[in-house]
């Protein structure tokens, strides 16, 4: 299994917003992303560097700024996966699904139907991985989320017009893949 490195305290939060709490009963879904970020190589810094992107005024999801990390984890290229949110907490990356859901990103800039990505395709140590922490989600022993693999959604099966390239060909067809396993 991946190293998971607890990270939400490591990130500065925006000045005055707050995520909205939730019961972590109400989860039905997890909707795998990628950062479509530019830096190489990935990890620790990047997740900072993604971080400050949405904390920040005028970012592509919030005019006045997101309150933290807009995803509940990510994975960098090494396959690490970094906690950046509570699972109680509401984040914003899929819009119209954020209450019900939780996030996942894949670090990286990947080709997708309408998008070239930096780096083409994610590591083969981020799929192992997200794949493996997929698994731990779905099989968790402790039946807390009541999750199944058809739970599982990409960014671009909730939003077919505007996210079509998220999370690139290769995540697609790897969790695609997966489900039907």
């Amino acid at each position: 299994m991946a190293d998971i490195i607890n990270y939400i305290d490591k990130l500065p939060g925006h000045p005055t917003k707050h995520w909205v709490k939730r019961d972590v009963k109400s989860i039905k879904k997890i909707i795998i992303h990628q950062t479509a970020s530019k830096a190489y190589p990935y990890g620790p810094k990047d997740v900072e560097n993604i971080n400050k992107y949405f904390i920040t005024p005028g970012n592509h999801i919030s005019e006045t700024g997101c309150p933290h990390f807009c995803y509940h984890y990510a994975v960098d290229d090494d396959g690490k996966i970094y906690v950046c949110n509570d699972l109680t907490d509401i984040t914003w990356h899929a819009k119209g699904f954020n209450t019900v859901s939780l996030g996942i990103a894949v670090i990286g800039s990947f080709d997708g139907p309408t998008f070239v990505g930096k780096d083409h395709n994610p590591t083969d140590k981020q799929i192992t991985s997200l794949i493996e922490f997929l698994d731990g989600f779905i099989l968790n022993p402790f039946g807390l989320y009541n999750l199944q693999k058809s739970d599982v959604y990409l960014h671009s099966n909730l939003d077919k017009i505007n996210k079509q390239s998220c999370p690139g060909f290769k995540i697609s067809e790897i969790v695609e893949k997966w489900r039907t396993s």
